[in-house]
């Protein structure tokens, strides 16, 4: 199942390590993968991309919002909801943001609802 989930790279390493050890587990898995593809470089260089990701002008919200989840999720993968409700509102276009009424105390998916109902009206 693992080998269906993974592409070019990831799948020439994940190959390679089995044939240079049994990978028994999840967590190990887990664990050597995570050593291998998030390393200090590649880390920063998300952040720089999050810190340059804002909503494009023609950009649907849900598009916008799964784009920066997906990245956040790569940063860091325990990444609190609150922090992601905070970079979602803030990296939001002017537009919609400056018609938020919802603030930090909503749910995640209330402030996207309510962004999508700002850009459809």
């Amino acid at each position: 199942a693992v080998q269906q989930s993974l592409s070019e790279t990831a799948l020439t390493w994940y190959i390679q390590t089995q044939q240079e050890q049994s990978v028994n587990s999840w967590t190990q898995f887990k664990q050597l993968f995570i050593r291998r593809f998030r390393t200090p470089g590649k880390i920063e260089s998300l952040r720089g991309r999050l810190r340059s990701l804002w909503q494009s002008d023609n950009e649907p919200t849900a598009d916008y919002f799964e784009r920066l989840k997906s990245l956040m999720s790569e940063i860091e993968p325990q990444t609190s909801t609150d922090y992601i409700k905070r970079k979602f509102i803030q990296k939001l276009r002017k537009d919609i943001r400056d018609k938020m009424s919802l603030g930090l105390t909503a749910s995640l998916s209330d402030l996207v609802q309510k962004a999508i109902e700002i850009e459809s009206s």
